[in-house]
């Protein structure tokens, strides 16, 4: 098999989280809050993954800030993890914007997104 088949993974530079973390609550029901850091200036971030993680049966809803615009909504059972990779370009559709995520129950969640900016 000819070396461009094989997977050497992302050609852009991965961001992860906030500042390098992944995001943890332990109630998120309340109101949204940032899986990753702000784009720069101009800038869109493009999701490249996820990784959630529960310990309570819950809905997760991930929303573009501000516009509210609901990207992603999991069903997620107790005491399970789930990873998201779309095959297509997550991009959000406003500059300087983050993903959002807010739960319907109280209960420890952790989100790990990783992304990369572009205009």
């Amino acid at each position: 098999m000819p070396k461009e088949q094989y997977d050497s993974g992302p050609s852009w530079p991965t961001l992860l989280g906030i500042a390098g973390a992944r995001f943890t609550s332990a109630d998120q029901s309340g109101s949204a809050a940032a899986v990753h850091t702000a784009p720069g200036t101009g800038l869109k971030a493009v999701i490249t993954d996820i990784i959630v993680s529960v310990d309570t049966a819950m809905t997760v809803t991930f929303t573009e800030e501000t516009a509210g615009t609901v990207l992603l909504t999991l069903y997620l059972a107790a005491n399970s993890t789930m990873q998201i990779t779309p095959r297509a370009k997550l991009k959000l559709g406003v500059a300087v914007k983050r993903l959002m995520v807010q739960t319907s129950v109280a209960g420890n969640i952790a989100v790990t997104a990783m992304y990369y900016m572009e205009s």
